[in-house]
């Protein structure tokens, strides 16, 4: 089955509509993914406060019940204090959400760049949920939910103003994916979910450059900047 779903649902929708946005990025309910998170917007220095995140990450995968809640809060204590290139130092090996941490440090001084941040880290959460089905659903599905509304609305906003240019970043994420070990969740677990989460964000790629004169209609109609 297709993954291409997973991405339209929480990647194309929220970026040509302007204002608070409601929309569901996972196709299943997720617990603790309120209608007030869902649709908040902010601006970037607002994305992460430790309580807003720390309020969706409670329980991680049984298989290794501390791994997940250690990640995150160590994050949470440290994100205030580190520099980027501190959370990049070994990212492959740490929890999914340090990309977002990542692409929320860059917001403001690289645009460009905290967009290939974020959307490889919404692949590399993607198989992390997918590798593990078995994960309590208020844990990291909840925080992962919480992540793409909060962080997606902001990036996409942008990201989707100029379609070739991200076509082009979607292509250099599946690349570092590619090229780059995932010690954090093993690409050996789950080669089969993890080709599916690839094809998912590869079959993104095609769907927004066939309908890139639609996006750019909408987002002009919604007053959303086209560029060039």
């Amino acid at each position: 089955m297709s993954s291409a779903p997973f991405y339209l649902v929480s990647l194309v929708l929220p970026i040509v509509t302007a204002g608070s946005i409601s929309n569901q990025p996972f196709p299943f309910t997720l617990p603790g993914a309120t209608p007030e998170v869902m649709g908040i917007t902010a601006t970037a220095p607002e994305l992460f406060n430790a309580q807003a995140v720390s309020s969706q990450s409670s329980t991680s995968d049984s298989e290794e019940p501390d791994k997940d809640t250690d990640a995150t809060s160590l994050l949470q204590q440290t994100f205030d204090t580190q520099t980027v290139e501190q959370l990049k130092q070994n990212i492959e090996s740490k929890h999914p959400i340090a990309y977002y941490f990542v692409a929320v440090k860059l917001f403001e001084q690289d645009k460009e760049e905290a967009v290939f941040w974020y959307y490889l880290g919404q692949l590399r959460y993607r198989y992390h949920l997918a590798a593990n089905p078995n994960i309590d659903p208020t844990g990291d599905p909840a925080l992962f939910a919480s992540l793409s509304s909060l962080l997606g609305t902001t990036i996409n906003e942008y990201a989707f103003g100029d379609i070739w240019k991200l076509a082009a970043t979607i292509d250099r994420v599946l690349a570092w994916d590619k090229r780059h070990t995932n010690g954090y969740t093993a690409k050996a677990k789950q080669p089969e979910e993890l080709e599916r989460v690839r094809i998912g964000l590869k079959e993104l790629k095609d769907k927004i450059l066939q309908d890139q004169d639609q996006i750019r209609q909408q987002r002009t109609e919604n007053g959303l900047e086209n560029r060039p």
